[in-house]
């Protein structure tokens, strides 16, 4: 059995979040999925969510794969995601170490 540090992950994430957040890391749905250990259909029935409801376990399995890559959630000023390192997926545009933040909304 995993143990995590258990991370906030209230009600103001969002499926639109979780979009933005793979994006800054450069990943695909089944890139994701695979990070997360999950299936890829899984990954996109959470991203098409409004409010993500998904199990504990599953939250922290995603915002796990997301911080390996150097990503962050947010919930303020609203959801969105930011880059914190250079760990995104190789060949990915963005610029190495460089802050970037995706707000969910905007899509990336």
């Amino acid at each position: 059995m995993k143990k995590y540090k258990r991370h906030v992950f209230g009600p103001l994430v969002t499926g639109r979040q979780l979009k933005a957040a793979r994006a800054l890391a450069g990943l695909s749905q089944k890139e994701f999925a695979s990070e997360c250990g999950l299936h890829f259909s899984s990954v996109a029935y959470i991203e098409r969510q409004e409010l993500v409801g998904s199990a504990d376990s599953t939250k922290d399995d995603i915002i796990h794969a997301l911080e390996r890559f150097g990503v962050k959630l947010t919930i303020k000023p609203g959801p969105g995601a930011y880059l914190v390192t250079g760990n995104q997926k190789p060949g990915n545009d963005s610029r190495e170490g460089a802050a970037q933040s995706c707000h969910a909304d905007s899509l990336c």
